[in-house]
C-alpha cells in the first residue's frame, strides 16, 4: 500500500538555490580555474535544504556558458530506525547548466544522466521515507512556476526497492531510460526500459509540456502504454500529480494471458487464456476505480460494472470491491489450468474467518447463463462478503433443471458455518432423473428448505461433523394409483391390476443429515384414495436408500388390509416388497403423524403445510 497523500520525493524550491549558490561561489572565488573541487560546500547546503545527512564522494563544476557539474558517489541517509541507512546511492550524476539562466530564469538544464542508482522506499514508523522535513497539517500545493527547463533526462542502471508496511518487497530495475521534449511548449516523450519483480517491463508515453506541468494541480495529459511478454497495459487521460500516479482520469486498457497477468502478483501457473479488460478509470489518493468496463474472458464476454480498490492507511487493511457480469459463461472453457503454485488440499483450511482481514471484499457476480461440464445453469446470482469475523454468502441465487434455489452462508471467527438453502419448482422427475435416480412412481412440482450448521478447525473437520435439516414438499403433484392399492394392500388387487395416476392433495417430509448419509422422517403424502406415510434412510456416497411406509388405515378404502411397505436397493433399481414389521414397528409408524423438534425457520415452513396441519 502506498501513502497517496504523500507527495513523490521532491525537493523542487530548494535545490535551484543550492545550485545557484554553489555557482556564484564558483564564479566569485575559482572564475579563472576552470575547475574546483566544492564536495564539502554542497553536502552541507544540500543537508540543510532536504533535512537528512548527505555524503558525496566527488563534486566537481566545469564553468562555462553551459556549466557541467558531475556528483559522485552520493548517499542519502534514510530516516533514523530504517531497516537500511541510506535510502539513495547513486554513483553519477551529471547536469548541464544554462549558466545565464540563473540571472534571467527560468534555470535551464540539459543533458542530464543518472547511473548506477539505488532506491529504496519504505514506511518508517508513521512517515514515508520520501517525505522530507514533514510538516504537521496538510502540505500546501507545490509552487512549480520555477521548474528549471530540461529537456533532456536519461537513466540508467537503476534499482527501486519499494517495501510495504506488511513485509511485501516490489522490486523496479531500469536498464535505461530517458525523457526528452524539443521545448517547454511541445510534448514530452518518456521511454523505459527494464524489469518489474524480474518480469521484463517496457514503457512507453507522451505526457503533456513543461509548462502544462508547471500548473499542476491542474489536469496533466498522460498517454502511456505498459508492455511485458503476454501482456499489455495502456491509459490515455489526465493525472493532477502524475509523479504518484494520482488524480488520475481517463481510459484504461489491460490485455494479455492469464499466466502473464498472474505473474505479476506473484502467482504461478501456464494458463494461456487471454484476459482483456477495458474502461473509465479514476484515481483518487487512496482510492482506485474502474466502472463499466467492457473485458473477454477467452471467447467470454463479460462487463466490469464496479471494480474498487482502495488502499488501507497505517495498520489498516485494503479492500476490494467488484461487481461483474457475464452473458454466458463455460466455466471448464475458462477454467485455470496448467500448474499453480501452492494448492494443497482445500479440506485443510481453515474454517474460521480472521479478525482482521485483508483484504476486506465485497464481490458480486452474475451469469445469465452458466455450462460447468454437463450442467447448464441460469440466472446465477453471488454476493460474497469479507469483513473482520466474518465471511459470508450473502445472496446466492441460480436456475437448474426449472428450480430455482437461493441460499445464504456464513463462516464467524470460532469456525461456526451456517447456511439455508430454498429450492422453489422443482419437476420431480427432472431432478431425480439427473440425480441418477429410475423411473420414480411420484410426479410434480416440490419446493424445499434447508439449514445446515458446522463447526470445525478445518474445512474437512467441519464438513465431516456437518448437521443438515430440511422439510420439503410437493405443492402440485400425482402418485401412481398401484402404489396406494399396495402400501394399503387392497384386496380389489386381487380382481383387477391399478392403473393411472392419482392427485395429490399435498405432501411433505422432514430430511436430517450429516455428512453424505441421512435419514427422511417422516414423510406423508395425502390423496383422494389414501395417505402414505412413512421414514427412511439414504447415503449419497453409496447411492442407496431404505424407505417403509404405509397408507392410513382411515384413510383407504374398507378392503385396504394396510400392509407396510419397503422401498431399498439402489437410486437406480430400487426393490420393492411388503414389509415385515412387528406389532412395536406398527405402533411406532403410526406416530409418523407427528413432527420432530425442528429449527424455527423450517418448523413454521413444515406448520403451514396442509399435510400436517
Amino acid at each position: 500500500m502506498t501513502d497517496a497523500g504523500a507527495p513523490a520525493p521532491r525537493i523542487r524550491r530548494r535545490w535551484p538555490l543550492v545550485l545557484a549558490a554553489l555557482l556564484a561561489a564558483g564564479l566569485a572565488g575559482f572564475y579563472g580555474l576552470r575547475r574546483f573541487d566544492l564536495r564539502a560546500y554542497a553536502e552541507a547546503r544540500l543537508a540543510e535544504a532536504i533535512g537528512r545527512p548527505v555524503q558525496l564522494g566527488a563534486l566537481s563544476v566545469t564553468l562555462g556558458p553551459w556549466t557541467r557539474i558531475e556528483a559522485r558517489d552520493l548517499r542519502l541517509a534514510n530516516l533514523p530506525g530504517a531497516a537500511d541507512p541510506v535510502m539513495l546511492r547513486a554513483g553519477t550524476l551529471r547536469a548541464e547548466v544554462d549558466l545565464f539562466s540563473l540571472l534571467r530564469g527560468p534555470l535551464r538544464l540539459r543533458a542530464v544522466a543518472a547511473s548506477d542508482v539505488t532506491l529504496r522506499l519504505e514506511r518508517v514508523g508513521a512517515t514515508w521515507n520520501w517525505r522530507f522535513r514533514p510538516e504537521a497539517g496538510p502540505k500546501p500545493p507545490s509552487d512549480l512556476r520555477a521548474l528549471p527547463s530540461l529537456h533532456d533526462i536519461a537513466a540508467r542502471r537503476v534499482s527501486i526497492v519499494y517495501a510495504m508496511p506488511r513485509g511485501q518487497t516490489f522490486r523496479i530495475g531500469i536498464a535505461e531510460a530517458s525523457l526528452a521534449a524539443e521545448a517547454d511548449n511541445r510534448p514530452m516523450h518518456l521511454a523505459a526500459r527494464g524489469t518489474y519483480q524480474g518480469i521484463p517491463v517496457t514503457l512507453a508515453a507522451t505526457l503533456g509540456t513543461l509548462d502544462a506541468f508547471r500548473k499542476l494541480p491542474a489536469p496533466f495529459p498522460v498517454k502511456l502504454d505498459l508492455g511485458a511478454p503476454g501482456a499489455a497495459l495502456d491509459f490515455d487521460g489526465t493525472m493532477t500529480e502524475p509523479l504518484d500516479v494520482d488524480g488520475a482520469a481517463g481510459r484504461l486498457a489491460a490485455q494479455g494471458t492469464l499466466q502473464s497477468i498472474l505473474r505479476f502478483g506473484g502467482a504461478g501457473t501456464e494458463d494461456q487464456t487471454t484476459l482483456s479488460l477495458a474502461g473509465p478509470f479514476r484515481r483518487t489518493h487512496d482510492h482506485w476505480r474502474l466502472e463499466n468496463a467492457a473485458g473477454e474472458l477467452g471467447a467470454e464476454r463479460f462487463t466490469a460494472r464496479r471494480l474498487v480498490f482502495d488502499e488501507g492507511g497505517p495498520g489498516a487493511p485494503d479492500a476490494i470491491a467488484a461487481d461483474i457480469a457475464f452473458p454466458h459463461l463455460d466455466l471448464g472453457a475458462v477454467a485455470p489450468k496448467g500448474g499453480g503454485q501452492g494448492g494443497g488440499n482445500p479440506l485443510e483450511l481453515p474454517l474460521a474467518a480472521a479478525a482482521n482481514p485483508d483484504p476486506r471484499l465485497d464481490l458480486a457476480l452474475a451469469v445469465d447463463a452458466l455450462d460447468v461440464g454437463a450442467i447448464h445453469v441460469d440466472g446465477v446470482s453471488l454476493h460474497v462478503l469479507r469483513t473482520p469475523g466474518l465471511l459470508a454468502l450473502d445472496q446466492a441465487a441460480l436456475s437448474w433443471l426449472g428450480t430455482r434455489l437461493q441460499g445464504t452462508a456464513r463462516i464467524d471467527g470460532a469456525g461456526r458455518a451456517s447456511a439455508t438453502l430454498t429450492a422453489r419448482g422443482a419437476d420431480i422427475g427432472t431432478v431425480a432423473h439427473a440425480l441418477g435416480f429410475g423411473m420414480l412412481p411420484i410426479g410434480g412440482t416440490a419446493r424445499a428448505t434447508a439449514m445446515l450448521s458446522a463447526q470445525g478447525a478445518t474445512l474437512g473437520t467441519a464438513l465431516a461433523g456437518a448437521r443438515v435439516t430440511a422439510v420439503a414438499s410437493i405443492a402440485r403433484g400425482q402418485i401412481e394409483s398401484r402404489i396406494l392399492e399396495l402400501a394399503s394392500t387392497d384386496l380389489r388387487l386381487l380382481f383387477r391390476r391399478a392403473s393411472g395416476t392419482t392427485p395429490i392433495t399435498c405432501g411433505l417430509a422432514v430430511i436430517t443429515g450429516q455428512g453424505l448419509a441421512g435419514a427422511v422422517s417422516p414423510f406423508r403424502i395425502a390423496t383422494g384414495k389414501g395417505t402414505l406415510a412413512g421414514r427412511g434412510s439414504f447415503d449419497l456416497s453409496r447411492r442407496t436408500l431404505d424407505l417403509v411406509f404405509a397408507t392410513e388405515r382411515a384413510s383407504t378404502h374398507f378392503l385396504a388390509l394396510d400392509v407396510p411397505v419397503r422401498v431399498s436397493g439402489t437410486f437406480a433399481d430400487p426393490r420393492i416388497r411388503p414389509a415385515r414389521f412387528s406389532a412395536q414397528g406398527r405402533a411406532e409408524l403410526a406416530r409418523l403423524l407427528a413432527l420432530p423438534a425442528l429449527p424455527g425457520p423450517l418448523a413454521e415452513v413444515a406448520r403451514r403445510d396442509r399435510c400436517f396441519r
